[in-house]
């Protein structure tokens, strides 16, 4: 059985593939910028309710903050002792944007919301990225920075009626 991992901030997906189904499970979500605790907390009390571990063969983790060896490390590392018959990949959300839209064709791929992000992917890797800034600065199209945006406008009489 294979996992996939979608995970932000704030959320995290987590899809079981077998041959038969798949089951998604929502978890919280980690970023090793922001949190100070493991993710292996939230997998050991949500995932191991649906599965059993032992039987996961591959997990393929695309999540926020991982832009470096750093990063990713913690998230390995973490994942290692939870799956451990498990063969682990690492990779940023922003690549995972792009093999999910793209799949092998080059294209344009932004992640609006908490620390947005945006690259040019040739359909194999990222070949050029601006940098995120992260949730404080770099938060063009979270609710946050729209509702922001529409509290202002409020709030000065710009809004139409």
């Amino acid at each position: 059985m294979e996992i996939i991992a979608d995970i932000g901030g704030t959320r995290g997906r987590w899809v079981l593939v077998d041959k038969s189904n798949n089951k998604k499970i929502e978890t919280y979500g980690f970023n090793p910028y922001i949190h100070e605790i493991s993710i292996l907390n939230d997998i050991k009390i949500k995932l191991k309710k649906y599965i059993d571990l032992k039987c996961i063969t591959s997990v393929n983790y695309y999540g926020a903050g991982i832009n470096n060896y750093n990063s990713k490390k913690i998230v390995m590392d973490s994942l290692k002792k939870s799956f451990i018959s498990a063969e682990i990949d690492v990779f940023s959300d922003l690549l995972g944007s792009c093999r999910s839209l793209c799949n092998n064709k080059s294209g344009i791929v932004s992640i609006l919301g908490t620390g947005s992000n945006s690259c040019l992917y040739d359909g194999k890797k990222i070949v050029n990225q601006i940098n995120s800034l992260g949730y404080l600065i770099g938060d063009e199209g979270s609710a946050y920075s729209l509702g922001k945006r529409f509290i202002k406008m409020h709030l000065r009489g710009e809004l139409s009626t």
